[in-house]
Order: C-alpha cells, then structure tokens, then sequence
C-alpha cells in the first residue's frame, strides 16, 4: 500500500480593500496636573467602517484586547478605563466605530523627567469573515503636557 501525503497551504491574502485598515488613535494629556507629575488623558479611537476590535477585557482567552500601554521607562499607567464593548457576531464582545478611553498618566523615575512619552495601543481588527494579525500603533506625547497657546489678540469687527 502506498501512502499518500496531502498537505494543505493556506496563504492570508489581503485584499487592497483591506490593505491600510487601521485604528485612527488620537491621544492627548490635560495641561493641569491631577498632582505632581500625574495627569489626565484621553485615547480617542475610531475604527474603519465594518471593521471591530475586541473589548477589554475580552470575553474569550483566545481573543486579543484593545489594550493601551505605556513604552517609556518610568512611566506608569495609573488607571485606564476601557468602555464597555457592545454584542459580537460570535457571543464575544466588541468595539466599534469610534470610541474614547480615559487614562491617567504619571511619571515615577528620579531626578530630571524625560521631555516626551510613548504610549501604544495593541489591538486585532476583525470583519463579518477574517481577523487581521493583531498589531499595534504608537502616539508619542510632549511631557509635561502645556496647555495649547493662547491667540495673540483677538479681531474686533
């Protein structure tokens, strides 16, 4: 008797519809410190029309959360609220269109502060058929956060 092997290979093609999907992050830092060194944020995201991410936390291990982190040495996430994620296709819950994630930031290190902070967002994209590799986006911030420049004068009519 001979044997016959079969192997499948499956190759993950991204259509060009596809190709260039991400999660639009917008993040930003109050000017007034909550304390020392410790301030308010918000991570605006918006995802692309048909297209979810999994809540955190998530309803399944095997799903990946939209988790924001902080990359810069001596900076500590003190508290990150993640909304609440709506019904999924699969009994999982989800995030969609856009939504808004309060955090607070503060710096623990010793002596000088750096002048910037590197925040990341890890997230997996999924459609109605596929999920997308998980991936994730960076946001670097100015430290301390200033308050935006008042304008010069103000024109009268």
């Amino acid at each position: 008797m001979v044997a016959a092997s079969f192997f499948l290979i499956a190759n993950l093609a991204v259509s060009s519809a596809l190709m260039g999907e991400e999660i639009k992050l917008d993040v930003s830092l109050d000017a007034k410190p909550i304390a020392a060194n410790h301030y308010a944020g918000k991570a605006g995201l918006t995802l692309p029309d048909g297209w979810h991410s999994y809540s955190n936390p998530p309803a399944s291990q095997y799903e990946t959360p939209t988790a924001l982190s902080v990359t810069t040495k001596d900076f500590k996430l003190v508290k990150v609220q993640y909304p609440k994620g709506v019904p999924g296709p699969e009994n999982n819950s989800i995030y969609e269109g856009s939504l808004e994630i309060p955090f607070e930031l503060k710096w623990v290190g010793k002596g000088k502060a750096p002048t910037s902070v590197v925040l990341s967002l890890k997230y997996q994209m999924c459609d109605d058929r596929t999920c997308l590799p998980p991936t994730s986006t960076t946001v670097k911030l100015a430290w301390p956060p200033k308050a935006p420049k008042k304008p010069a004068g103000v024109l009268k009519p």
